[in-house]
C-alpha cells in the first residue's frame, strides 16, 4: 500500500490538537505564526503540520518546534500506546497516523532544524534513516525533562523520556516493534 504525502498531513491534522480553525488569527493561517503559543516563526523554527481548506482558501498549519514536539510527542504516545493502541502500529509501523506523527516529531526535534514536508517527502520516496535522510535526535528544550539525562546540547537520552512520560501517564507500557527513538510520544515506528 502506497501512502501519499496529502494523506499522511491529513492523518497527523486529525491526530493532533490543532485548535479551531476559525479562532485562529490570519496570520496563525498563513503560517507566519505558531497555531499554538502564537509566536512568530522563522524559517529556522517553524515546522509545518499540514496544508488544509478553510473558509474557501488553503491554510498552512504551522507550529514552533517546542510546541510541535510536544503534541506530536503526546499525540505518537496515545495513538500507539495503552489500552485503546491502533492495531496496526502495535504489529509494526504501516499506520499512517504513527507515520505522520513520527515524521512531525522527528521534524521539531531535529538538531538540522530540516523541515517537516521534506521529512514527509523522504519518508513516501522511500528515503530512510539508513540513507542519512532523517536526523533521530531527541531535543530537550532544558527544563521539559526533570530529571532525565540531558547532555547539556539539548538531547535526552531514550530511556529517560520513555521513564517520564510513563511516570506522567500513571505506568502505561511502552508498545511498538521496530522503535528507533522515542521521547514522551511512546513508539517511534521505524
Amino acid at each position: 500500500m502506497t501512502t501519499t504525502l496529502e494523506e499522511l498531513t491529513a492523518a497527523a491534522l486529525k491526530a493532533l490538537p490543532v485548535p479551531d480553525l476559525a479562532r485562529l488569527s490570519g496570520a496563525q493561517l498563513e503560517g507566519h505564526v505558531c497555531v499554538w503559543g502564537g509566536e512568530s516563526l522563522t524559517a529556522g523554527t517553524a515546522v509545518t503540520v499540514g496544508e488544509c481548506d478553510h473558509a474557501g482558501r488553503r491554510v498552512f498549519l504551522r507550529g514552533c518546534r517546542r510546541d510541535v514536539a510536544r503534541h506530536a510527542m503526546c499525540a505518537l504516545f496515545d495513538h500507539s500506546t495503552g489500552a485503546k493502541a491502533c492495531a496496526v502500529c502495535q504489529v509494526g509501523g504501516g499506520c499512517p497516523t504513527g507515520r505522520a506523527l513520527n515524521l512531525l516529531l522527528r521534524a521539531a526535534t531535529s538538531w538540522l532544524g530540516r523541515a517537516s514536508e521534506a521529512l514527509l517527502k523522504a519518508e513516501v520516496e522511500g528515503v530512510g534513516e539508513a540513507d542519512g535522510g532523517v536526523d533521530l535526535s531527541v531535543s530537550c528544550f532544558h527544563g521539559s525533562h526533570p530529571g532525565a539525562a540531558c547532555d547539556g546540547g539539548g538531547n535526552v537520552g531514550e530511556a529517560a523520556l520513555i521513564a517520564q512520560h510513563r511516570a506522567a501517564r500513571g505506568g502505561d507500557s511502552h508498545r511498538g516493534a521496530g522503535s528507533s527513538s522515542v521521547g514522551c510520544g511512546g513508539a517511534v515506528p521505524a
